[in-house]
Formats: structure tokens, C-alpha cells, sequence
């Protein structure tokens, strides 16, 4: 029991680096990207489209490196309930209220909820095949489209040019960001392994119920602080986009390398179950105001710890 505490003390540290260094890298990207003049719509989708999501791309990549596919996979869902319910309920209370925007109009919400949930739709079959991967990817794509065409979202800042010299210390910097990322999340990966040892635990739910929450603390630390600088405006819709990502773009990757076989993974069908729960609860909040209250928020918490205790409860039964 000491050794499984000490692993997780130890992924919760290597959390506490990798997630604010990833907030760095993505400044690091914003300048080169518009000191190279890239236009609005590329740099919205390489952000919002991969840069947001590298911690939980690499720990994804490093997994299937290691032929443990269903940690990546659990990793993913995990993330994604935490986000729609732990973060979103957190941040809510902590502004007072969490504001969306045209993301979510009834059409939009609509194929963002049916990419959201697509993955659970093409497991029916009880796997989830090479194909399935390939439409995963593609409803991303599609998502992206969308939401490059919306004007009023994810506005960027101009900066000041930068000089060759900085623009090639900031090249340097982001490849050494990416690298050092890269061994962290290998790093995670195996503590992982060997928590999967001492506790005799299902990979998919160490991913979804060990390693996703200790992801969640430094990443609201983060936010939080830069909230507090008045350096970040987030919306649900960032919220909603990293959700996207882990449940389309990461599972589609995973999958598109090595096929996984769903049929009688209780912790699958339970994590995806909690996961439509609550965006029938998220659909319900954004159709009828624009915004997400306190209230609302302490209502998503809640969800999350009695998905975390109902988790904890069946695998310890």
C-alpha cells in the first residue's frame, strides 16, 4: 500500500512539471506562429488541435511503445470526465461562473456531443477497430473546421516581432520542451506499470481513476494562477475542445496503431456511461443560458466524486 502511495506521490510530481510546461511551450508556439505570419486558422488548429493535447498524446504514444494500449485508452476517457465535471465544476466556482460562446449553439453542441460520444457508438461491436480509429480522426478534423470558422473564438493576441536570435532560442526551446515531455510522460507510463504490479488493478481504469486525476490538480493549479495574473479567459469551450481531443484525435490514434478489444471491460462501459451522463447534464446547462454558475459547477463536482468513489468501489470489490 506504501509503494502504490509513494508511485502515485511520484506521477503527481512529474504531473506538477509536465502540465505547466506544456502551458510554456504553447506561448513558445503563439509567438513563432505569428512572428511567422502563419494565418489565424493554422495557428487556431495546430493550438487547439495538437498543442493543447501533447501530455496526453505522448503518455498515449508512449504506451503503445510499451504494448499497454488500454492504460492510453483509459487515460483518455478519464481525462475527459475530469474536464466536463472536476475542472469545469472547479473553475466554475472559483470565477463565480464559467462563460461559453458560439461553440455552443444547438447545432454546433449537437456534433460536438455526437463526436464525444462517437467512440462509444463504434464500440457496440464490442472493439474497436482500425477503421474505427480513422473515423475518430476525421470527426476531429471536422470539429476543427467548425471551429476555425467560428470568428469570435480563441482570439490571439498580437506580439512584438521577434528578432532571428529569439525566434531561433524559441525553435530550440520548443524541440528541448517536446523532448523533455516526451521522457516525462514514459516516465508516467512506467509508474504506471508498475502500479499495475503491486495493486493487480486494470490498466484502463490506473489510466482512468490513478493517473487522469493527478493530471487534473496542476493543470487547475495552473489555470488558477494564470487566472489570478488575469493572463487566461477560459471558456467551455477550451474545456470542450480538449474533451474532443482525448475522445476523437488521442483514442483515434491509439486505436488506428493497435486495435483494442472492448467485449466484457466492465470499467470501459461504466467510465463511458458516466461520460453521456454527464453530457446529457452539459447539454442541458448550455441550451438554456450562456454560461456555467456556481451552482452548476458544485453539481458537476459532486458527479465526478461519486464516479471516482463508484470507480474505486468496483475495483476494490
Amino acid at each position: 500500500m506504501i509503494d502504490s502511495l509513494l508511485l502515485l506521490f511520484q506521477v503527481f510530481a512529474i504531473l506538477i512539471i509536465m502540465i505547466p510546461l506544456n502551458g510554456l511551450l504553447m506561448n513558445l508556439w503563439l509567438k513563432l506562429a505569428q512572428n511567422f505570419r502563419l494565418s489565424r486558422k493554422v495557428i487556431i488548429i495546430v493550438t487547439i488541435g495538437l498543442m493543447l493535447s501533447i501530455p496526453e498524446l505522448f503518455i498515449a504514444l508512449n504506451s503503445l511503445n510499451r504494448q499497454v494500449p488500454e492504460l492510453a485508452v483509459g487515460n483518455a476517457l478519464g481525462t475527459a470526465i475530469i474536464l466536463i465535471s472536476l475542472v469545469a465544476g472547479i473553475i466554475s466556482i472559483y470565477k463565480k461562473e464559467l462563460k461559453t460562446n458560439e461553440i455552443f449553439s444547438n447545432d454546433n453542441l449537437n456534433l460536438l456531443s455526437f463526436a464525444a460520444l462517437l467512440n462509444v457508438i463504434l464500440a457496440f461491436d464490442g472493439r474497436l477497430s482500425r477503421l474505427d480509429g480513422v473515423l475518430l480522426i476525421i470527426s476531429y478534423l471536422i470539429y476543427l473546421f467548425v471551429l476555425s470558422g467560428l470568428k469570435g473564438n480563441y482570439s490571439i493576441l498580437k506580439k512584438t516581432k521577434l528578432s532571428t536570435r529569439k525566434a531561433m532560442l524559441s525553435i530550440v526551446l520548443l524541440i528541448g520542451g517536446f523532448l523533455g515531455i516526451w521522457v516525462l510522460s514514459d516516465n508516467i507510463v512506467q509508474k504506471a506499470l508498475e502500479i499495475q504490479i503491486l495493486t493487480a488493478f486494470p490498466l484502463f481504469a490506473i489510466g482512468a481513476v490513478l493517473i487522469a486525476p493527478l493530471g487534473a490538480i496542476p493543470e487547475l493549479i495552473f489555470e488558477m494562477e494564470l487566472n489570478n495574473k488575469e493572463e487566461s479567459k477560459l471558456s467551455l469551450s477550451e474545456l470542450f475542445t480538449s474533451l474532443i481531443s482525448n475522445t476523437t484525435l488521442i483514442l483515434g490514434i491509439i486505436i488506428l496503431i493497435e486495435p483494442i478489444v472492448i467485449s466484457g471491460s466492465i470499467f470501459y462501459y461504466f467510465t463511458t456511461l458516466i461520460l453521456a451522463l454527464l453530457l446529457l447534464l452539459f447539454n442541458y446547462y448550455s441550451r438554456t443560458k450562456s454560461n456555467l454558475n456556481w451552482k452548476e459547477g458544485t453539481l458537476l463536482l459532486i458527479s465526478y466524486i461519486i464516479y471516482l468513489i463508484s470507480a474505486l468501489i468496483l475495483l476494490l470489490s
